[in-house]
């Protein structure tokens, strides 16, 4: 049984959260990484290829290429170099200060 007023301080700890400098960061590297997967899945779809098809490409399972897609596991740069090979795309990064 719950105690009351125990949701008053889980709010309450997830508003604390938020002003914390590591939750700013963390939410910056989670838009970064899902824009770049956006992208992807986008080049995916505009040539026709699906994951199953992707994976073998790359030369890893499909369930690692999802793990990658709903951020489980990193996406490295070298994989991200492929994929642009594979997909005929052209990645830019561009670091500004």
């Amino acid at each position: 049984m719950r105690k009351k007023g125990s949701i008053g301080k889980k709010s309450n700890f997830f508003s604390e959260w938020k002003k914390d400098p590591e939750y700013a960061k963390y939410s910056k590297q989670e838009a970064l990484s899902q824009a770049i997967i956006l992208d992807i899945c986008t080049a995916m779809y505009n040539r026709g290829v699906n994951r199953k098809q992707l994976a073998k490409e790359l030369g890893i399972t499909k369930r690692k290429l999802s793990s990658i897609f709903s951020g489980k596991k990193d996406l490295t740069l070298h994989l991200l170099s492929s994929i642009s090979s594979i997909l005929d795309v052209k990645i830019e990064i561009a670091i500004k200060g």
